[in-house]
């Protein structure tokens, strides 16, 4: 892998991370159902046309943003985790760490979140 390749995927990496927290944003403040690419792409800066060349569709920024919010808050955990010195220490960073993550969503965005992203999973048998 050259420079030039690897300096391409950190820039698209970024450029994705980007857009997800600014997705995120827009999800919280007006709900994920009634954000819309056109308020994505805005929020961005970048054109519809872009945005659609990274994400498919709004279900798949959807899957990617609450994947990335997810992600970021076990990395932090994990973190946090390795320079507790007790179980006490541990819990009271878990609490704090669960807080900061609450804060980052409101309840309009789960609402829709559960009513149209959230796909059942079938039912066992026996």
């Amino acid at each position: 892998m050259t420079i030039v390749d690897r300096s391409s995927k950190i820039i698209l990496s970024m450029l994705q991370d980007n857009l997800l927290n600014n997705a995120l944003k827009i999800f919280v403040c007006y709900g994920i159902k009634q954000s819309t690419m056109d308020d994505i792409a805005r929020a961005c800066g970048i054109s519809k046309k872009t945005l659609y060349s990274h994400f498919e569709n709004k279900a798949e920024i959807v899957d990617a943003a609450i994947i990335n919010v997810v992600e970021k808050i076990h990395l932090t955990y994990e973190n946090n985790i390795l320079n507790c010195k007790n179980a006490i220490e541990e819990t009271l960073s878990l609490l704090h760490n669960f807080e900061c993550a609450c804060k980052q969503l409101n309840f309009r965005m789960l609402m829709d979140l559960e009513r149209y992203y959230y796909k059942k999973p079938p039912e066992r048998q026996g």
